[in-house]
């Protein structure tokens, strides 16, 4: 399986490419979109090619990146660990493998309820939400655009766990980091 993997050419952003690589590698063909610093072109250049990537194989394509996860502050070091647990995991990775059937989907760790948002953007497009997002993503200068990405589409966002009513984000994000 592909994972197309963003990264911001900063020395913190190539220390966590080097530390999502470890894991990435055993799972997947991992191919690499750099954006120099500031990284102004956002999410984009990696979301379109993940998209593309996933049209022209015809099959699922996993979507991450660097560029939130290289801030130093020590919550993108548990962000990581719940990608590494859930996705870089043959066996939790087949949970969103299967979530991908019966029309165009996005299957994500973390969901919101509304707004078809994919908390921390990291997921795994199918081929038929790849076809309708090639024509819908485009650049923007808002980066929180990227995590809504399938706003004012009919690709459904999945996940294996329900949005917990009440549930900071962030708590939920250490449970699965801490899950397995």
């Amino acid at each position: 399986m592909i994972a197309v993997l963003g990264v911001l050419q900063t020395d913190e952003g190539m220390r966590v490419r080097d530390e999502m690589l470890a894991w990435l590698r055993s799972l997947y063909e991992v191919i690499e979109v750099h954006q120099c610093a500031p990284g102004v072109r956002y999410e984009y250049p990696a979301i379109a090619l993940a998209c593309d990537m996933s049209y022209k194989l015809q099959e699922p394509v996993l979507y991450l990146h660097t560029k939130g996860a290289a801030n130093t502050h020590p919550v993108q070091a548990v962000i990581r660990r719940m990608w590494r647990n859930e996705l870089g995991n043959e066996a939790y990775l087949q949970k969103y493998l299967d979530l991908l059937t019966g029309g165009p989907k996005i299957a994500t760790p973390i969901m919101s309820p509304v707004g078809k948002c994919t908390w921390f953007n990291a997921w795994i497009i199918n081929k038929e939400a790849a076809e309708i997002l090639r024509d819908h993503c485009v650049p923007s200068d808002e980066r929180y655009d990227y995590e809504s990405v399938a706003r004012d589409t009919d690709i459904e966002v999945v996940s294996p766990y329900e949005p917990k009513e009440n549930k900071a984000i962030f708590d939920l994000t250490r449970e699965l980091s801490n899950a397995h």
